[in-house]
């Protein structure tokens, strides 16, 4: 089990985008899919992961995953639309807005619970394309805002 301290630390880690998840998009029933492949300085394994209804355009996950030498992907940190209810199990509260995830070690010393199981409310982004910015933004990516090489991944509409 991941501690805090060590979720934070995969979080902050340097990291950079090299591959374009667009160029990857794939249907899967009623979403599109995409997956980067990210490099770290430390070659831990990360990857983004992209979901974006094609009947809603509030339903959308930008995914940071790393999978630990050996082990299974986990979800370190999640970029949920604004398409559903949203509980934090432990605290009791509930909220429909565009949210964040991010993984805990209470959540994940629950067992059975996801690691990323606890989220917080946001008014940082209003689409996939925000959610992804702020993705790269949060977790490691560099760069402090958007003219950073990293957050032109996903084009304005009217590019």
């Amino acid at each position: 089990m991941l501690t805090d301290e060590q979720i934070a630390a995969l979080l902050a880690e340097p990291k950079r985008v090299v591959t374009d998840p667009l160029s990857s998009l794939r249907r899967k029933g009623a979403h599109l899919e995409a997956t980067a492949k990210v490099a770290a300085d430390s070659n831990a394994d990360f990857r983004v992961v992209v979901r974006v209804s094609t009947v809603n355009p509030h339903n959308f996950s930008v995914i940071l995953m790393h999978r630990p030498r050996g082990g299974v992907w986990l979800r370190l940190r999640r970029y949920n639309g604004r398409s559903h209810f949203h509980t934090n199990r432990l605290e009791g509260n509930r909220f429909y807005a565009y949210h964040i995830h991010t993984a805990t070690e209470r959540y994940a010393a629950t067992g059975g619970a996801d690691l990323e199981s606890y989220a917080e409310a946001t008014d940082r982004y209003a689409d996939y394309r925000g959610a992804y910015r702020c993705l790269l933004r949060d977790c490691g990516f560099g760069g402090p805002g958007p003219d950073d090489g990293q957050l032109s991944l996903f084009p304005e509409e009217d590019e």
